[in-house]
């Protein structure tokens, strides 16, 4: 299966994320992961995924290192659980801590870089979830935290969720899969072409608090399905407000 990959900086530069400041009250994930399984795609899992610059110097390597161990023992890893691995450049340093839990792995990783332009530090957390019967909120939770813990009040924090079915599905019933998911959001919502076999599909729901703007364009619901030649499967996507992993 193709995947396609949509870096948080790169999504940084191309759209303006709105979202409310760490602390301020947010719509439940519920809706969306209700839309995903009234759909009757399988759940295979949640990926919530956080980013933002955190200062402007470039970090220490051992202050990097530090900050990411008290992030993941803030939000309830420890020592045992965790393995951190770098790299300490000249003008770019950077920190992953992979989190050994089963039920929830994470990921923390912080970027640091001395570029012509100034120096400047991001946070970046991954985390995972297989389980369809998790709090996604309570998850979503963990992540914010990391960032207002090193006092950041608005990061882009994304939910992607992934299901699949168990056959090929005509593009016809993909459309209308992706379809009840828009209606349920009661989200207005646009379909774009399908392309090397990916129907898309991009809406906005009131729902959901959070939404990037591409112009006079609000979008907080991006669907994608695929059919996978190698396990004959179709799989659904459904990011809110965008989809930001590969797929």
């Amino acid at each position: 299966m193709r995947k396609f990959f949509i870096p948080a900086l790169l999504l940084l530069v191309i759209t303006v994320f709105i979202y409310p400041g760490v602390g301020d009250t947010q719509t439940s994930m519920k809706p969306a992961m209700e839309s995903m399984q009234q759909s009757g795609a399988a759940f295979d899992g949640a990926e919530i995924n956080g980013f933002s610059m955190i200062n402007k110097k470039f970090m220490d390597y051992e202050e990097m290192k530090d900050t990411a161990a008290g992030l993941a023992e803030y939000i309830g890893s420890n020592p045992n659980q965790f393995k951190i691995t770098g790299q300490d450049g000249k003008d770019y340093r950077q920190i992953t801590l992979e989190d050994q839990n089963d039920r929830n792995p994470f990921v923390i990783s912080l970027q640091s870089y001395n570029l012509p332009s100034g120096e400047e530090s991001y946070l970046i957390v991954n985390y995972y979830n297989n389980d369809n019967s998790e709090d996604l909120d309570s998850i979503y939770t963990k992540v914010e935290d990391c960032f207002k813990e090193l006092n950041v009040k608005k990061p882009q924090i994304s939910v992607i969720l992934t299901g699949h079915f168990d056959k090929k599905l005509a593009e016809k019933d993909m459309e209308e899969i992706m379809g009840s998911i828009m209606s349920y959001l009661d989200a207005s919502y646009q379909k774009n072409e399908l392309y090397d076999n990916m129907l898309t599909m991009t809406g906005y729901s009131e729902k959901l608090s959070e939404y990037i703007q591409l112009g006079s364009e609000k979008i907080n619901v991006d669907l994608a399905m695929r059919y996978s030649d190698t396990d004959g499967k179709t799989y659904l996507w459904l990011g809110t407000p965008v989809i930001t992993t590969d797929y």
